[in-house]
């Protein structure tokens, strides 16, 4: 049997026409197994025998029928949602371009117009899905006159365009300042994060790397107002290959790292300022050091121990209410001592002093000066190798020389003070200048007092030439004090001007290579006397008396200053044989029995640095 066709016109199935239901077009009564057979021979499944007997009977055509529908609704339309009117999109940025539609089937095309309405129209994108929005990373260039076009493919009268203009704003830039690289961050203080931005709106998203490049991105601000800066509280673990980087919430491609990397550490070391110490005698020693560090718990100590011993004792060094000044006392007896300060801060951190060096001597005998005790000027070799000295006249020799002082600039606070070089040097140069080095010890300066010194002025330092290790010396004549700086140290040594005793001191300039007298004429010359002083003793006591003292002879003697006294006795007045008695530090001893049995003998006591 023979079935029709359905022939449609081609507008039928457009919009506003009819639309087809899929699946319904079907022949009536047959059930697709009697094409070119009679629609009656059974079985025919698709109808009851008597309807196929009907059908072949009525005529040799089946009717052929199809479902259709008409939707009948307004017409259809499309409308610009975003951008329609006063948004301003940054060229680089991704921005969502959305819009609604009824009515509307099949594909819409997108157009941009950057100078509306006389500029013309180009694609954003044609033929896309009509689901209302669409991703576009905005082009430049930037514009004010913007406005977005949205049409219907299949028919183009149905459009829409933004309402008013949007802007386009030039291509985002976003550069990181700081830290770009090679910078010292201590954990626990505040880093600022530096950037310049333009070209967008909006925050900032800002990330670490401690193990760039190979580490991962840390957010340490998730949204931070684009400010140019971000008060970061630098935190542990530390690092060497740390990078920040930053970028853009509204324009992510707007973004910066750092050019190399920064360090996280734990904050730096304390540092400790000290003067070294200067000779003293024996007792309590006073040591004072500021202490300064990042954070505060920061402490001290004080390490001593003699010269020849093997370990270090140690004493903690207390706040003085001072700014920064940590002090200790130690009682410590004559000898050569060495010290050195240890601060420790919070991170464990330590910091130290160089270690020196100095002397405890018991005092000794008189003292000889010929400064008036006023300086006047002040005078600092720094970075030359000047020296300055003094010539001596002993009152009476021999004379052993046990120490000197010397005078220097001290000003509140107080704490910038060196080594200093002292020689002793005999008067054997040139027309009696200072030559023959005898001794050089290397010593502190004034410093070390609690809360530094009470006013500016001249402060004396004392050194020890004589002590347990090194042989006393004694001078029959003339001889020189001479003070100067250490190498890169500075010192400023006290002149005085208005003492009566002149032309004592003398200078060495190294340009000259030569001692000068110090009396102003050389350039190099002040006129005047350092502050420079001497202690000692004469070699030979006075006011030696014998006398009975019950059944002993005793002999008796003023004291000179030396820290011993030898007794020798002789049958001879020319001394040329005798022999040694005794020795003591005090100022008799017994000589004899008055049942001695010599009739006559001579006795004779001398200044000595030993028994």
């Amino acid at each position: 049997d023979r079935f029709d066709f359905l022939l449609l016109s081609y507008n039928f199935p457009n919009p506003g026409g009819w639309d087809y239901i899929a699946g319904s077009y079907n022949e009536f009564g047959n059930d697709g197994n009697h094409f070119n057979d009679s629609i009656n021979a059974p079985p025919n499944l698709a109808v009851p025998d008597s309807i196929a007997n009907s059908l072949h009977a009525a005529s040799d055509h089946l009717p052929v029928y199809l479902d259709v529908r008409r939707i009948v609704g307004g017409a259809p339309s499309i409308a610009v949602v975003s951008p329609n009117g006063s948004e301003s999109w940054n060229a680089g940025s991704p921005r969502d371009i959305t819009w609604t539609s009824q009515y509307v089937t099949g594909t819409v095309s997108i157009r941009l117009n950057r100078s509306y309405p006389t500029g013309a129209w180009e694609t954003v994108i044609g033929g896309t899905a009509n689901d209302g929005t669409h991703s576009w990373t905005v082009t430049g260039p930037a514009t004010t006159a913007a406005r977005i076009r949205i049409l219907s493919d299949s028919d183009t009268t149905v459009a829409d365009v933004s309402d008013a203009n949007f802007s386009i704003t030039q291509t985002a830039v976003l550069t990181l300042l700081a830290p770009n690289g090679g910078e010292l961050w201590n954990i626990g203080q505040s880093g600022t994060i530096q950037w310049n931005g333009s070209g967008f709106s909006g925050n900032v998203r800002i990330e670490l790397n401690r193990t760039y490049p190979s580490g991962s991105w840390t957010v340490l601000y998730g949204s931070a107002i684009n400010d140019g800066n971000e008060l970061w509280p630098v935190s542990a673990p530390p690092t060497t290959q740390a990078r920040i980087r930053i970028f853009s919430l509204s324009v992510p491609t707007a973004g910066d790292t750092s050019d190399a990397n920064f360090v996280i550490r734990y904050s730096a070391p304390p540092s400790v300022t000290h003067d070294p110490h200067g000779d003293g005698e024996p007792g309590n020693v006073v040591v004072t050091a500021r202490i300064t560090d990042d954070f505060a718990g920061v402490t001290g100590k004080l390490f001593y121990r003699l010269a020849d011993a093997t370990g270090y004792d140690s004493i903690a060094m207390s706040t003085t209410g001072y700014p920064n000044e940590f002090a200790a006392s130690v009682s410590l007896s004559s000898g050569r001592w060495v010290y050195f300060i240890r601060a420790l801060d919070s991170h464990s951190q330590i910091a130290s002093t160089d270690t020196f060096g100095f002397v405890i001597g018991p005092s000794c005998g008189q003292s000889l000066a010929y400064d008036d005790g006023s300086a006047e000027q002040f005078n600092w070799s720094t970075p030359d190798s000047f020296l300055w000295a003094v010539r001596f006249t002993p009152p009476e020799v021999p004379f052993v020389l046990c120490g000197a002082s010397f005078a220097v600039a001290a000003f509140h606070p107080d704490s910038s003070h060196s080594r200093v070089r002292i020689q002793v040097l005999a008067a054997d140069g040139p027309l009696g200048m200072p030559g023959t080095v005898l001794r050089e010890v290397v010593r502190g300066s004034v410093g070390n007092m609690i809360g530094g010194f009470p006013a500016p002025g001249a402060y004396f330092a004392n050194v020890v030439l004589f002590d347990d290790i090194t042989e006393p010396l004694e001078f029959a004549g003339d001889f020189y004090i001479a003070v100067g700086n250490l190498d890169g140290k500075a010192e400023a040594f006290a002149l005085d001007t208005s003492s009566t005793n002149t032309g004592r001191s003398a200078v060495f300039d190294p340009c000259e290579e030569s001692w000068l007298p110090e009396d102003g004429v050389h350039e190099s010359s002040r006129d005047g006397n350092r502050m420079i002083r001497i202690h000692g003793w004469s070699g030979s006591p006075d006011n030696v008396v014998i006398w009975r003292s019950g059944d002993e002879l005793r002999l008796t003697w003023s004291l000179t200053g030396s820290p011993f006294y030898r007794v020798y006795k002789s049958l001879s007045a020319q001394f040329d044989l005798f022999e040694f008695v005794g020795a003591t530090s005090n100022s008799s001893l017994v000589v004899g029995a008055v049942s001695g049995g010599e009739l006559r003998a001579y006795y004779r006591v001398a200044s000595s640095s030993s028994p």
